[in-house]
């Protein structure tokens, strides 16, 4: 094979993510072209492709001296402590020359094919569904099969903090040789082609840096895989490193844990966000991914396990060929697809009309009353109608997405505010007994404790209660009077401990400067002393203790009615349907004259005031004479309904068209 040759099967490696073999042979190359003597005819064609695709090559150099020092630090053990092992994953983590942090995961995840695993890795835009605290993600730029630049939030609501990152990542495939799959990564301030989103600079806001990931993904059964990861991550964050090393020690085990139970939802749900991303990028997980999975299965004489995604929409009784994991060559998948996308799409379009139909029918139907009573009336809007079945129709969201943060919460929350307390209770024996430390112990802990309870309250003021369906009234009014209770009481129960201990310490001094043991009647009110003595510092430590744990419980406790509410919200629309009811009631009852605050209360409340109209107050019209006048003007009052009816439409019709 000549030099051009070469040369080009190189760069076909690099377009097939095989870099490793392609540096290995691309160097090769070069000693053979320095070397050796070759005909000018050869040299020249080498140099046309070579110009041709300089830039490709050295980035093929770059990126292989990336993957060489990955692959070297993913297969050596070094001098990694291990933290722990939880669910079958180890975390470890390992102080660097530059005195940052590393962290190592591994661990085998079963029962989740390799191919699931991949694409929940490859499509960054959809981390939000299963990385913990990740909020937003999203996929800036696609350079090629297995590379990328993504940019993610992390946020724990609990803190306010909140660190966005933008990173390059590229892959590496190492089948052919050790049946794995290597994947680096790291932070980039701008990439050609990506639109990089500015770096956040509110309160608690910022951008870390990630100063390296390196990832092996080595396959060992068909439904099996051992995976590694090493990162190393500077969140940037204004907290004692000691804090930061322990959570990250702890809480980056998870990561593989909430991998895993996404794979597999992505192999048993052919419906997820995942699986249609699958069927989308038909050139990479068809073209690409599926026939290398394929042929590796071969070698290792395995029976590679269908893809449900790609099964999904197939019509495996047709006469087409099949493929040998399982799936059926040709578009009729595709087809089948779009039939039944259309489909629903029809029947959605239908259901919808019928709703606006329904609902221009009873709007017409308030209007003429109105009209007979020749009244100005507060008539339900459609706006509001349609509020209303918003509310009603919102779906329940799945408590187990936000399970594993609210675990994980639990723990950081607790550990933090004990820390704060306990060194600033450090901070202040230096102050010494007297009024200004029993103000300042007073304001700390009025600070934590208070801010621990305040946080469970101020969920009812964020986003997940404005789904839940509660009203804003009176959701804004409690939680604002619970708030401020809470924290009255909890300034008014630090200032009683605080005094409580104060005189504890004071006698603890007093039996430290006088000899008790041989004479105790030297101790001022010994007796008294001796009692306070032996409860000292206990009961404030016990203190600090329970108002850590009584605001994480307030916490989960709020979020927990929250979600009930919304269930409420979804199972029991009645209610809702009741308060529309009595809405209707006023608007109908109500005159041409001015109601009182009295009247306008009774209507509402009033007995039988729903199942018997002419109970209602200020009704001017008794239900009689309304049907005596409804037999003379039928006919006047159809016309009249289909005037309206027909407005109505123009009116929809012109907001459409806007």
């Amino acid at each position: 094979m000549d030099l051009a040759s070469r040369l080009r099967h190189i760069i076909a490696l690099i377009h097939d993510e095989r870099h490793l073999d392609a540096d290995d042979e691309y160097t090769l190359l070069r000693d053979d072209v320095k070397n050796n003597k070759h005909s000018k005819r050869a040299l020249k064609e080498y140099n046309e492709v070579h110009i041709d695709n300089r830039s490709l090559l050295e980035k093929l150099i770059n990126n292989a001296h990336v993957l060489r020092k990955a692959k070297s630090d993913l297969m050596t053990d070094g001098d990694w402590t291990v933290a722990q092992t939880l669910f079958g994953i180890t975390t470890s983590y390992r102080r660097e020359e530059d005195d940052t942090l590393s962290i190592k995961l591994e661990g085998t995840l079963e029962d989740v094919p390799l191919f699931e695993q991949l694409s929940v890795l490859r499509e960054t835009d959809l981390f939000h569904l299963w990385a913990p605290f990740v909020p937003r993600a999203k996929k800036l730029l696609q350079v090629t099969k297995i590379e990328l630049v993504s940019w993610f939030v992390i946020s724990v609501p609990l803190f306010g903090l909140s660190r966005d990152a933008v990173f390059h990542a590229f892959g590496c495939d190492c089948m052919a040789d050790s049946g794995s799959v290597l994947i680096v990564a790291s932070s980039v301030d701008s990439y050609p082609g990506a639109d990089v989103p500015k770096e956040p600079k509110g309160w608690g806001s910022g951008r870390m840096i990630v100063r390296s990931f390196q990832g092996l993904v080595t396959i060992t059964s068909p439904t099996s895989a051992t995976t590694k990861l090493i990162a190393n991550i500077d969140p940037r964050l204004a907290l004692p490193q000691k804090l930061i090393d322990f959570a990250m020690k702890k809480m980056c085990g998870v990561l593989l844990l909430c991998l895993q139970k996404m794979a597999r939802k992505v192999v048993k749900n052919p419906l997820s966000q995942h699986a249609q991303k699958i069927r989308e990028d038909v050139e990479f997980y068809e073209g690409y991914l599926l026939p290398k999975f394929q042929a590796y299965c071969e070698v290792k004489g395995w029976n590679m396990p269908p893809v449900s995604s790609l099964e999904y929409g197939r019509d495996v009784e047709g006469e087409d060929g099949r493929m040998s994991g399982g799936g059926k060559v040709g578009g009729e998948g595709k087809r089948r697809g779009s039939i039944f996308t259309r489909a629903k799409r029809r029947v959605g379009k239908r259901l919808k009309e019928r709703k606006e139909r329904k609902f221009d029918k009873e709007h017409v139907e308030i209007l003429l009353e109105a009209e007979e009573r020749n009244s100005r009336l507060n008539v339900i809007s459609p706006k509001l109608k349609k509020r209303y079945n918003q509310w009603v129709e919102k779906k329940v969201e799945d408590w187990e997405s936000n399970l594993v943060d609210k675990i994980i919460e639990l723990p950081i929350w607790g550990v933090l505010s004990y820390v704060i307390t306990t060194k600033g209770m450090e901070a202040l024996e230096y102050v010494g007994v007297g009024y200004l430390r029993l103000f300042l112990s007073s304001v700390l802990h009025c600070l934590v404790s208070g801010f621990l309870f305040a946080r469970g309250f101020s969920s009812l003021q964020g986003h997940d209660s404005r789904r839940s369906g509660t009203l804003d009234t009176t959701r804004q009014f409690g939680s604002l009077v619970v708030t401020l209770f809470v924290l009255l009481t909890t300034l008014a129960a630090a200032v009683g401990v605080e005094t409580y201990t104060g005189m504890e310490r004071y006698y603890i001094n007093v039996l430290r400067t006088h000899d008790y043991l041989t004479e105790p009647e030297s101790v001022p009110h010994y007796k008294d002393t001796y009692a306070w003595g032996n409860m000292a510092v206990k009961r404030h430590e016990k203190y600090i203790r329970w108002v850590c744990i009584a605001g994480a419980l307030l916490y989960y406790t709020v979020a927990i009615l929250i979600k009930s509410n919304a269930i409420a919200s979804v199972n029991m629309p009645q209610i809702a349907n009741g308060f529309m009811e009595r809405a209707r009631a006023r608007t109908l009852s109500l005159g041409g004259k001015k109601k009182t605050l009295k009247d306008k209360l009774g209507i509402c409340i009033g007995k039988g005031a729903l199942n018997k109209p002419e109970n209602l107050p200020g009704l001017e019209h008794t239900v009689e004479d309304r049907k005596k006048k409804a037999k003379g003007g039928e006919a006047e009052r159809e016309e009249r309904r289909k005037a309206l009816a027909e407005k109505l439409k123009k009116r929809r019709e012109a907001k459409g068209g806007k």
